[in-house]
């Protein structure tokens, strides 16, 4: 959901699950152009359920995200759930609340992280602008919400940015039953630049539940 948001931020990763697993992203509507942004929250995970849904057919399927994409893997976990077609797990990466102290204190980081991937992934133009601003208020409130599936939280080994806190205090975390690994990186490059290590300590965890 920044201003850089899409598919290709799970590039690295997605390559380090070449041959043993299929990868699917999951673009939130509006960052394209001529793209509409969701009227409201329940808009936008139909969509994505029935993007879902459409392309795993009847077989087992895990849902994953990163940041606020873990947030929109989250509510969608419930929606699947209520459709009678829960994933088999959740795989949260470096998530947040979106009120976070932690991240509160790393604003100037997270923007500057956004604008220094600018050319490594898309650059930023109007209608993404007003797709992040759009996108803002559906996920202001967000809390994190309890899930049937078996759950992994993947935390940055490294923060973003200088932490006064408790030690370990700016550490990702999640309050309903999970198990929680570190990976290599902090927030932004855990993904963008060590993806592929990532996508090892993601697929280590789903071999150890069967998946």
């Amino acid at each position: 959901m920044s201003l850089l948001s899409g598919a290709h931020e799970y590039a690295r990763l997605a390559a380090g699950f070449r041959g043993v697993r299929d990868v699917w992203a999951l673009p939130n509507p509006g960052f394209g152009v001529g793209e509409e942004i969701p009227a409201d929250l329940d808009a936008l995970l139909r969509v994505h359920a029935d993007t879902v849904l459409g392309a795993v057919g009847a077989g087992p399927f895990v849902l994953a995200g990163h940041s606020g994409g873990a947030m929109v893997a989250n509510l969608l976990a419930g929606e699947l759930e209520r459709q009678g077609r829960s994933p088999d797990a959740v795989v949260l990466m470096d998530t947040y609340p979106a009120n976070s102290e932690v991240l509160g204190g790393w604003v100037p980081k997270l923007l500057d992280g956004m604008i220094d991937r600018e050319s490594a992934y898309t650059p930023m133009d109007d209608w993404r602008t007003t797709a992040w601003a759009g996108y803002l208020p559906l996920f202001m409130d967000w809390q994190p919400a309890s899930m049937a599936a078996s759950t992994l939280l993947v935390r940055a080994s490294e923060p973003l940015g200088e932490w006064d806190g408790e030690e370990g205090g700016w550490r990702s975390r999640w309050p309903y039953p999970h198990e929680a690994v570190d990976a290599p990186g902090d927030h932004f490059s855990m993904v963008a630049d060590r993806g592929p290590e990532l996508a090892g300590t993601v697929q280590r965890w789903l071999t150890g539940q069967g998946l």
